[in-house]
């Protein structure tokens, strides 16, 4: 057998301890929210630290508190990110202060194919959840929109714009009215007979 002799930790991350995810994924049983502690939640926003705020469907925001069973060796299965559907429970037992946010723990984590499964076998409504999926990717695609067509001006002030405006609405003008004379030269020309005998 061969000896583990990598750095610290080297056993922990040894072959023998390690599961392809192809294993993991076609072994893994779906889990679906039981009781009125769980619900299903969107990541909205990442806070580092192992903290989320994430939306629930009954549309309130928590704060999510990432536990210990999802760090170390099983973060890798289990990435989060802006978008990410999960499973919270209830911290019922804890008194919340007046102008914080509740605090929830993650139970659970779904992947791309696990998160269209979930939405057909599922019988509790995650319309919710869709709407807010497609907000988050909206708003990242109207990001790049407004960074694509930056335009910059050199400090003129609100007259010289509408000035300037009136000119370019002349200057089109003008354009339009040279194109429009070119093409009736055209037409006028291609209406003329040509007569062969004078090539």
């Amino acid at each position: 057998m061969v000896k583990n002799l990598g750095g610290k930790h080297g056993k922990k991350i040894a072959r023998k301890n390690a599961y392809s995810n192809s294993e993991v994924n076609h072994n893994k049983k779906m889990r679906f929210a039981s009781g009125h502690e769980e619900l299903y939640g969107i990541v909205t926003k990442c806070l580092g630290n192992g903290q989320f705020l994430i939306i629930c469907i009954d549309q309130v925001e928590r704060l999510c508190i990432l536990r210990n069973k999802f760090t170390g060796r099983n973060k890798q299965s289990n990435l989060i990110s802006i978008g990410s559907w999960m499973i919270i429970g209830l911290r019922k037992w804890e008194t919340c202060k007046p102008g914080k946010k509740e605090k929830c723990d993650m139970l659970e984590v779904y992947t791309n194919n696990e998160k269209h499964k979930l939405i057909e076998e599922c019988k509790t409504n995650l319309f919710f959840l869709i709407q807010q999926e497609n907000i988050l990717l909206n708003i990242n695609d109207q990001e790049e929109d407004s960074n694509e067509y930056l335009t910059f001006s050199e400090g003129k002030t609100n007259n010289d714009d509408v000035g300037s405006a009136n000119e370019k609405e002349g200057d089109a003008l003008e354009v339009k009215d040279a194109v429009d004379v070119v093409q009736s030269e055209d037409d006028d020309n291609n209406n003329e007979m040509i007569d062969i005998d004078e090539i």
